[in-house]
């Protein structure tokens, strides 16, 4: 039933309950205390009056007169409640008596006790001692009326005080109850408030610093996280639309990028295959298709870098380089594009600048500066690259004084797929990823990138701090290995289940000379290879069925000393690791998809003019 009531009334019944369980005992403590009391009053009052009348009536019992005792024994009826007076003898012979309740009563035989309770009556026995022999006994009985007249008197006072006891606990808890259950019907109002609501940045207020005080501080400590929870929440939710939209935009523009060099490969290859373009025209139509493949295989090799440095599989290829060395060959990339737009790459270094680091790597760090900073430039502008070592630090700057950079977009420059302008009016290309690849590469050398700009309209200076690191010995000088003048009559197995590309191959190798022998599976490879002797394998990795690392197998068992002595991996897995996974098979080399033409030829022939005849 208490779980109904409201805390107010639970508090209120409690100190009610506890009141009235005290009040109660108390006052049956009382009673009982006072019931012994009071009868020990009137058996000692008894006691006195008998020993009185035994005194007054010794004279009468010495002359055996009885009338003379009774008359003795009608004092005792003064007392309103005395119902008999019994005078014995010491033999134990009633010897006078006086009856004084209606009906009329007989006395009982004599007996020696002293005090004794009937059904209504005390009854109280006293000897007149003289010496060592007893005398005469008293017995008075007495009637129990006062002894109801003070229950019934006592039951009145406790009823009233037990309801006062009750009327002053209910004041002093109405009165004493909010301090408790204020705070707490408080603490549930604000819980109410913000359940209804949804508000979690309503706090409950903290009157005191008791138990109730530790309550509303840890209620207020919850909603303290529930409200960090929430913006979390809405802050990953922000986060997670901002990356799908950006994910949506990136896709957008990878499709535009990929289709745009794409589109115009085949439309020239369309044109070509006509053969109604002029003869000056058609070397222009290849220049186009050759630069627009090279444009698709940068976006690829990008994605690829993006993926690796993501997945932390980026590995560098650590050795002593000359930074000016490193940054002449980015801007001779970048020079035929800067031409074509008409502008001027500066260079503001000279000597040497010795350190460790992948040149590879970062070479297309500056090659991605130089080549941004020659798209955002207009005509006639001009792009600088300079190079100043101070404290050992290499600072490389790539400055220009085209379009520059809004203020507000400067914080998010080398976050993945960010564009300044990602609309379909965009005047510049791009997937809006070679500045991450920048911040990384540049990271995993130890160093960092900035950049900085007065505004659109006053061109971008982004730059590249690397720690100047001396290789611990000097580099050991090895000769250039000789090369053979040609693949002339050289045996080249070639394995690829692509057709297209398998025709490339043989092709590219017929002009070179050799002779090419094309396999479009494992399988196939080993029954070519029955009864002819090859004196180069040139094989693809992923292919169906059987990969080239089990066909490497496969040769080996078959071949023994006839296997070729050149081998090369030429596959699209362009990792390191995939690298070094190629050359632990066996191969000799591993070059990545899509190869120049003239690369793979003279990587053959470097390979066997160092094979010992």
């Amino acid at each position: 039933m208490l779980n109904r009531l409201s805390i107010r009334q639970k508090l209120t019944a409690m100190l009610m309950l506890a009141s009235t369980a005290l009040l109660v005992m108390a006052a049956v403590a009382f009673a009982v205390w006072d019931f012994y009391r009071f009868r020990a009053d009137m058996q000692a009052d008894l006691v006195t009056q008998a020993q009185v009348v035994l005194d007054t009536t010794a004279a009468a019992i010495t002359f055996h007169d009885p009338e003379a005792a009774g008359e003795t024994l009608e004092m005792l009826g003064l007392h309103p409640h005395t119902q008999l007076a019994c005078l014995y003898l010491p033999d134990g012979q009633l010897f006078a008596f006086r009856v004084f309740s209606d009906p009329p009563d007989v006395c009982p035989p004599a007996d020696n006790t002293a005090v004794r309770m009937g059904p209504n009556r005390m009854y109280i026995t006293e000897t007149l001692t003289r010496g060592r022999n007893p005398g005469p006994k008293l017995m008075i009985a007495s009637d129990l009326e006062a002894h109801q007249a003070r229950l019934e008197t006592q039951a009145t006072a406790v009823g009233i005080l037990i309801a006062a006891g009750l009327l002053i606990s209910f004041l002093i808890s109405t009165l004493l109850q909010p301090i408790v259950a204020r705070p707490i019907a408080a603490l549930a109002g604000t819980a109410r408030s913000i359940a209804d609501r949804g508000d979690y940045s309503i706090r409950a207020a903290n009157p005191s610093g008791d138990e109730i005080g530790v309550l509303v501080q840890a209620f207020n400590r919850m909603l303290d996280e529930i409200q960090e929870s929430q913006r979390e929440r809405a802050e990953l939710l922000i986060r997670e639309q901002e990356a799908n939209r950006l994910k949506d935009e990136f896709l957008a523009t990878l499709s535009h990028e990929l289709r745009t060099p794409l589109n115009a490969i085949v439309g020239w290859v369309h044109l070509l295959r006509r053969g109604q373009l002029p003869e000056d025209e058609q070397k222009h139509a290849l220049d186009r298709i050759d630069r627009n493949a090279h444009a698709q295989a940068r976006l690829v090799q990008d994605l690829l870098d993006v993926s690796r440095i993501t997945t932390g599989k980026l590995l560098l290829d650590i050795r002593e380089i000359d930074l000016s060395t490193v940054a002449f060959n980015a801007i001779d990339a970048c020079r035929p594009a800067a031409d074509a737009r008409q502008v001027s790459l500066v260079t503001k270094f000279n000597g040497s600048f010795m350190t460790m680091g992948d040149p590879d790597r970062l070479q297309q760090v500056l090659w991605n500066l130089i080549s941004n900073a020659v798209r955002f430039t207009p005509a006639h502008g001009t792009v600088t690259v300079s190079i100043a070592r101070l404290d050992q630090v290499d600072r490389i700057e790539v400055c220009d004084n085209g379009a520059g950079i809004e203020p507000q977009f400067i914080p998010y420059m080398f976050e993945p797929f960010r564009q300044a302008d990602g609309a379909s009016t965009r005047s510049h290309g791009g997937l809006g990823i070679g500045l991450t690849i920048v911040k990384r590469l540049t990271e995993m050398h130890g160093g960092s990138v900035s950049v900085a700009s007065d505004g659109p309209g006053k061109g971008a200076t982004l730059t590249v701090t690397l720690p100047v690191r001396r290789a611990s010995q000097a580099a050991s000088s090895t000769s250039a290995k000789p090369r053979a003048a040609s693949l002339t009559q050289a045996a080249v197995l070639i394995v690829e289940d692509d057709e297209d590309t398998l025709q490339l191959l043989e092709s590219t190798l017929k002009m070179a000379g050799a002779k090419p022998v094309g396999a479009r599976s494992v399988a196939e490879a080993l029954r070519v290879v029955d009864g002819h002797r090859f004196d180069a394998l040139v094989s693809d990795i992923a292919m169906p069925g059987q990969d080239g690392y089990t066909l490497m197998t496969l040769l080996k068992d078959r071949l023994g000393p006839s296997m070729p002595d050149v081998s090369v991996a030429l596959t699209a897995y362009a990792g390191r690791g995939d690298r070094e996974k190629a050359l632990n098979a066996g191969f000799s080399e591993h070059l990545a998809k899509p190869v120049n033409p003239d690369v793979l030829v003279r990587t053959l022939e470097d390979l066997l003019a160092s094979t010992p005849k």
